[in-house]
């Protein structure tokens, strides 16, 4: 997470930078709905998308931070449905060595369940969905470490192998489950 605060770092080099689906090549949809009130509504909006690649100190690899939203929740258990195919690449990336799939709030602090359950997060290789997953109802208890266990981080010397042929896609649905 460290390197992830040089993002918002004022004066670093690394910021965040909005996205164009269309001049990326990205496809991708946000569909908002209330499917448990008596008049359900079902819409599809626009979905935010930022990214801040962070370099490591001989700019032979680093990080790549992505957000997506903000999502406006009513409450209620509202959904948040949300895909991205064709996901930007670091052409420096080799390997992913750790991955974070969580909700935050506007500064960015996790957002524990309730009131946002992560009903599910999957993030796919060439079509492969449950290649990194995540789910909102698994994270660990306090004693066992809480929201850090959106944290899943591979041992040191090992990571998941990128090619610059593989093709990644998000998708998740997050539940505004406040009252």
């Amino acid at each position: 997470l460290a390197e992830r605060a040089k993002c918002d770092a004022p004066g670093h080099a690394s910021v965040w930078r909005d996205l164009d689906f269309y001049a990326e090549g990205i496809n991708g949809g946000y569909n908002w709905s209330m499917p448990y009130r008596e008049n359900q509504q079902n819409r599809a909006k626009l979905v935010g998308f930022q990214v801040c690649e962070v370099e490591d100190e001989v700019n032979q690899s680093g990080w790549t931070f992505t957000r997506v939203g903000p999502f406006l929740g009513t409450g209620g258990y509202d959904w948040h449905d949300v895909f991205i195919d064709r996901m930007p690449q670091n052409p420096k990336a080799k390997f992913v060595t750790a991955k974070m799939f969580a909700p935050v709030d506007k500064a960015g602090a996790l957002l524990s369940y309730p009131p946002v359950h992560a009903h599910h997060v999957h993030y796919a290789l060439d079509n492969v969905q449950h290649w990194f997953d995540s789910h909102g109802d698994s994270i660990c208890t306090e004693e066992m470490g809480g929201l850090a266990c959106y944290l899943r981080e591979e041992p040191e010397g090992y990571g998941l192998p990128l090619r610059e042929s593989d093709s990644y896609s998000l998708d998740f649905i997050l539940n505004d489950v406040r009252k």
